[in-house]
């Protein structure tokens, strides 16, 4: 191990409240976003520095979870990121000298692709980040993880795990990188472990799985349904793990039209994000009243009234007519 950090509960970065904690996300969709729109609280461990616009923050990866760790989205990346927060260890060689003589976090080139001048301030970065993570972990009673990959660039030398780093870095020519899709086995191994990591830092967590339905290519659908057969098994082994199909759904059609967080749909996200049952869910929700008519459905009222007054008008003028007749026959038959 290249550096380690002996977490101080005097030093340690404040752990944030919230209710959920979302690490990682989808290229398609912030989760931390969605669930925020939705009215949940979201924990933000890394929040951005107060002089920066709102679009630089989201540029360099504030926001779009609970800590600036990038999409992750990978069992083995979000395993090795859990046990290195709680531990305070770092991996050798994952700092990535460019050549303007900067160095890159490879665990995190999206995020901060301009890197650091010097490797002793990209390492402290690196250990702060570490450090907001594990307050985060410590304290958070749910944490969101967004799966949507099987597959991730691999430091042969070292086993590390990565994510296919921005067009612009340039990976270190003295390390050998591969493309390595994990087989269901090693998934297996990987959420038992960090299952355990978490728990034995914070007993009551509990965990939910958000598996974005698939777009674009059959391997792309195949990896959905892999993950989803991992997710839904162990959401029956692990009393504190659950794993929704609905739920993932909802968030893909939120991501779409934003404004449907504050409305039916938000509230049945939050409802189930939050543990309850679909009929609890539904039951919780605001009852609607009936939907305002179509302009079709206005118009044939219009003319169905029209028609019943034209009928009584009829009707009252036959009594009137009848009721004249009768009269004039009374006078007659008194007179």
């Amino acid at each position: 191990m290249a550096a380690k950090q002996n977490p101080d509960p005097q030093t340690e970065a404040p752990r944030p409240d919230g209710e959920v904690a979302v690490l990682g996300g989808d290229a398609r969709f912030s989760a931390a976003a969605l669930l925020r729109a939705a009215g949940m609280v979201v924990a933000d461990a890394e929040a951005p520095p107060r002089q920066i616009s709102d679009a630089l923050a989201a540029r360099h990866g504030f926001g779009f979870a609970s800590v600036r760790a990038g999409p992750l989205g990978e069992l083995r990346q979000v395993r090795q990121l859990a046990e290195q927060a709680i531990s305070g260890e770092m991996p050798k060689n994952i700092f990535w000298k460019q050549p303007d003589g900067s160095y890159v976090d490879g665990l995190r080139a999206g995020v901060d692709p301009a890197g650091q001048p010097k490797l002793a301030g990209a390492e402290t970065y690196r250990l702060a980040h570490l450090a907001a993570l594990r307050g985060l972990l410590a304290s958070a009673p749910l944490i969101v993880l967004p799966l949507t990959r099987n597959t991730a660039l691999v430091d042969s030398g070292t086993g590390t795990a990565f994510a296919p780093p921005p067009e612009a870095i340039a990976l270190p020519k003295t390390r050998k990188f591969q493309t390595v899709t994990f087989t269901e086995g090693e998934m297996e191994q990987d959420f038992a472990a960090l299952h355990r990591a978490l728990k034995g830092l914070n007993p009551l967590v509990r965990l939910r799985l958000v598996i974005p339905p698939a777009t674009g290519t059959a391997q792309d659908y195949a990896t959905e349904a892999v993950l989803r057969r991992l997710a839904a098994g162990w959401a029956q082994r692990f009393a504190d793990v659950t794993a929704d199909p609905l739920a993932d759904h909802l968030m893909c059609q939120m991501s779409g039209t934003p404004e449907a967080g504050a409305g039916p749909a938000g509230a049945l996200l939050a409802a189930l994000m939050r543990g309850a049952d679909l009929a609890g869910a539904l039951a919780a929700l605001p009852q609607a009243g009936p939907p305002a008519p179509s302009v079709e459905d206005q118009a044939q009222r219009r003319r169905e009234r029209r028609k019943r007054r034209a009928e009584r008008a009829a009707r009252a003028g036959q009594d009137q007519e009848a009721k004249v007749q009768c009269e004039d026959e009374l006078l007659e038959a008194f007179s």
